[in-house]
């Protein structure tokens, strides 16, 4: 027979709301596992438990792992979490101001391959020098810097029906802007990744203090005391069964 839970067991703190829950922003694993944190932290602090738990475990753990969970996201003036987010943001706008940069660029030399094209309608070696009918131009972006300096460079001191000066300026001015849309789009993207890195890596480290927690109150509140249920939900562990090694 099931003994009766104990009336006297302490009542379980309750859970913490989450700081964040835009799924698209950060990873799913990495918020559910601020939240488990939280949760433990909430019940390692909680009166009913704290003398009996640091038996077990050092301060420094606690004092630890809620310095990393607010670093990784609860410090409203700065977290990890919103680095992520403001990087990603960032990065994206990078992206967007790269592709209208590459779609100006494009749009200037075609510009320079018609003029050319229609000067030289019958010269197949001086078409392929503005690299006319190359399969694909442009849809390496690796290659689209010198090939787009050499368009230029030989505009420029070509004589081409139907193009006025200002367009080989407007390509140049083009090319100049893409090649730092370009870093900068690079520049953006290496900052988000770093963002998700740190944030990873402070969740590490929070996991790891939060399992010393849990570790010690599934020493010290058995599964196998139907009235410990309530304190081991607390520290989100199974009421039922053993916490996982």
């Amino acid at each position: 027979m099931t003994p009766a839970p104990d009336a006297t067991a302490p009542t379980p703190t309750p859970k913490a709301k989450r700081a964040y829950s835009v799924r698209g922003d950060i990873d799913k694993g990495l918020l559910d596992d601020i939240q488990t944190a939280r949760d433990v932290l909430a019940a390692a602090k909680d009166a009913d438990y704290n003398t009996t738990l640091l038996t077990r475990v050092k301060p420094a753990v606690i004092t630890t792992l809620d310095g990393n969970i607010k670093t990784a996201a609860d410090d409203p003036d700065h977290n990890l979490c919103q680095d992520v987010i403001n990087t990603k943001k960032a990065a994206a706008v990078a992206t967007q101001d790269e592709d209208d940069a590459f779609a100006t660029l494009l749009a200037a030399l075609r510009v320079i391959q018609k003029a050319a094209g229609n000067t030289y309608q019958d010269d197949p070696a001086r078409r392929a020098a503005y690299l006319i009918g190359q399969k694909n131009f442009g849809k390496n972006r690796s290659a689209l810097e010198a090939d787009a300096t050499a368009i230029i460079a030989l505009a420029k001191s070509d004589t081409l029906d139907n193009l006025l000066p200002a367009d080989a300026t407007a390509a140049q001015t083009a090319l100049d802007d893409w090649k730092k849309a370009n870093q900068d789009q690079a520049a953006a993207q290496d900052d988000y990744a770093h963002a998700i890195q740190a944030l990873r890596d402070t969740v590490d480290l929070i996991n790891a203090d939060r399992r010393t927690i849990q570790t010690a109150a599934d020493i010290l509140y058995t599964y196998k005391d139907d009235s410990n249920g309530p304190t081991r939900r607390a520290f989100d562990l199974p009421a039922n069964r053993p916490m996982k090694v």
